[in-house]
């Protein structure tokens, strides 16, 4: 299935004729999720981002010059697209069912754009204090996984009104801790298949929460 340039005279043309009869909004929230429908049936990934897939196994193929927000991308056997419950967004999973890459398409006119970005099994979790635990309440660091919203560990806490004055210091802190724990983190292939061992640190706290006068 090809992915249709909504951006086209003749697509603009049609939506207006559509949106009379429907609405607009209706008529966008269509053109989204018939974007997202012909993304997924589709041999094409955006442009955008692709080299990010290539270093996970996929192959990239020509750019779409008649669309070039578009490329042709093969997956590594067994690796497929799907939807997700948002229509800008789907997603691309391995043979286990991982979230490998995340796909943005906005199939709007008015708006396209598309682009695309690879997973690293881990990521950085950043939790913030409740409104009325600051400022004795610092900004908890640590290390979760790409799909899970809760941390594995903690590794730091900074001021909640000066986090940014610890931007190096706290990434050197977390990149100490997984070169020792999971040196290959960074690696958008390693740790898929398993997870290493990774134990609660003591936390380092930086700098002093300061409180409000």
């Amino acid at each position: 299935m090809p992915i249709r340039d909504t951006s086209k005279p003749e697509e603009i043309e049609r939506f207006g004729y559509t949106a009379m009869a429907v609405g607009a909004n209706e008529t966008v929230l269509a053109q989204e999720q018939q974007g997202q429908v012909e993304l997924i049936n589709s041999m094409m990934l955006p442009t955008k981002g692709a080299e990010q897939l290539e270093q996970i196994g996929c192959i990239l193929g020509p750019i779409n010059e008649k669309d070039p927000l578009f490329r042709e991308v093969t997956l590594p056997e067994g690796w497929k697209k799907e939807r997700t419950d948002h229509s800008l967004y789907s997603k691309i999973v391995d043979t286990q069912g991982n979230e490998r890459a995340t796909v943005f398409y906005k199939a709007a006119h008015y708006d396209r754009d598309a682009f695309c970005f690879a997973h690293r099994r881990f990521r950085q979790h950043t939790l913030y204090p409740d409104r009325e635990d600051r400022p004795e309440g610092g900004i908890k660091l640590g290390i979760g996984t790409s799909d899970s919203d809760e941390p594995l560990v903690t590794i730091l806490t900074v001021p909640w009104n000066r986090s940014f004055e610890f931007d190096k210091e706290g990434e050197e802190v977390i990149e100490a801790y997984m070169q020792e724990h999971a040196p290959d983190w960074q690696d958008y292939n390693a740790y898929w298949d398993e997870l290493p061992d990774l134990p609660q640190p003591e936390i380092v706290h930086l700098g002093t929460v300061e409180k409000e006068e």
